[in-house]
């Protein structure tokens, strides 16, 4: 951010278009790592502008891209999200990595407002692409996506395997950008299944390689943590890194994570008999989902409260 801060008046002196886009992107990366997907996509969009003028179509194409992720993962409300990314996508000509990218995006976003048919097909879309150019990594870094569209649909199983597939494959590469979020992610689907001891070995895991910085991998791996910790009677514990999570997940404006943060901390409060905190804590978790436009998530949680209190 430094480095862009001192670049971006020298280069608008200059004119440089080319290298105001570069330099408004990498602007962009230092609100990825903190979550702040608002200023992440508000810097996209300076970098998008840039590029579109320097008539670099392969620059303006990854930035699209990547404001597409932001508007997914920030707090921009679905719709407006997805009829962003159905733009992107009509204008998108012939770039398959771009199409694959957006596709992806897309399915799910259409996940969050219930039309599984169209997200289904739309991930099935971006895998076939990424699969015939070859870009695993890619493949491997959007599993989340097909995940979530898995656990919105009620398929636990299919979401432990999509995101089992991709982490081997992070492994196999050397990756330790990716690899401790979506282990997180796996190991919050294999408490879902009552796999405990393997999701307790995968938060090992995340917390040892998650750097210092990485905001969500330490959301995550601390939110099953803490429901780990409470399955075993270790309260205490427990309520220290739901409290924890929480923290570091209203640091950010990922809606979907500080959702996630507040789920954490109601199942610990429900398995240490505090049913009513626990309804509280639920019922914040629908509103955030709400306000992010996931409709599906945000019903399921007050169904929970309601056969709880039932």
């Amino acid at each position: 951010m430094r480095v862009a801060e001192r670049l971006i008046p020298e280069l608008e002196r200059l004119g440089d278009e080319l290298g105001l886009a570069r330099a408004w992107y990498l602007a962009s990366e230092s609100h990825v790592i903190a979550s702040r997907w608002d200023a992440r996509a508000e810097a996209l969009e300076r970098a998008l502008e840039h590029a579109r003028r320097a008539g670099a179509r392969g620059e303006a194409g990854t930035m699209t891209g990547l404001l597409a992720q932001a508007l997914y993962h920030g707090p921009t409300p679905a719709p407006e999200a997805i009829a962003r990314c159905e733009r992107f996508l009509h204008d998108a000509g012939n770039d398959r990595a771009l199409i694959a990218g957006l596709s992806s995006t897309l399915a799910g976003l259409r996940a969050m407002r219930g039309d599984f048919e169209a997200a289904r097909g739309l991930y099935a879309d971006a895998l076939a692409l990424y699969e015939a150019l070859g870009l695993r990594f890619r493949r491997a870094a959007r599993a989340y996506i097909g995940a979530q569209i898995d656990l919105l649909a009620g398929r636990v199983e299919a979401a432990e395997q999509e995101l089992r597939r991709a982490h081997e494959t992070l492994v196999e590469m050397g990756d330790r950008a990716v690899r401790p979020v979506m282990a997180g992610y796996l190991a919050d689907v294999l408490l879902a299944l009552g796999r405990d001891d393997d999701a307790r070995e995968l938060v090992d895991a995340a917390a040892a390689t998650a750097g210092a910085d990485d905001l969500v991998a330490h959301v995550v791996w601390r939110s099953v943590a803490a429901r780990l910790a409470a399955r075993g009677g270790e309260h205490d514990l427990a309520a220290r890194l739901a409290n924890e999570a929480q923290e570091l997940a209203a640091g950010t404006d990922s809606l979907e994570v500080r959702a996630g943060a507040v789920l954490a901390a109601a199942a610990v409060a429900g398995d240490a008999g505090r049913e009513d905190e626990a309804r509280a804590l639920r019922e914040e978790a629908a509103t955030l989902y709400t306000e992010k436009g996931n409709v599906v998530a945000a019903e399921r949680v007050r169904e929970t409260s309601k056969a709880r209190v039932r």
